[in-house]
């Protein structure tokens, strides 16, 4: 009788224990498929022209990537 009291007391000590945990909480980032599509990269070849066709295309490109990254 003594045995099985102690046991019990035990086992409630062992499951008092584990319940005393904090729930851990966690972020997961899920992909997102974006349906926008890149456009084409204009040519390099050194003139001033290419290098401005060049901006228009990496700030399309940063547009688009923050139409994708956006929160809802």
């Amino acid at each position: 009788m003594r045995i099985k009291n102690f046991l019990i007391a035990l086992f409630s000590v062992l499951l008092l224990g584990c319940s005393a945990k904090e729930p851990q909480i966690k972020q997961i980032y899920v992909p997102v498929r974006c349906n926008l599509k890149m456009p084409l990269k204009p040519a390099a070849n050194g003139s001033f022209e290419a290098h401005k066709e060049l901006v228009r295309y990496f700030l399309k490109c940063e547009e688009i990537a923050k139409d994708c990254t956006k929160e809802e």
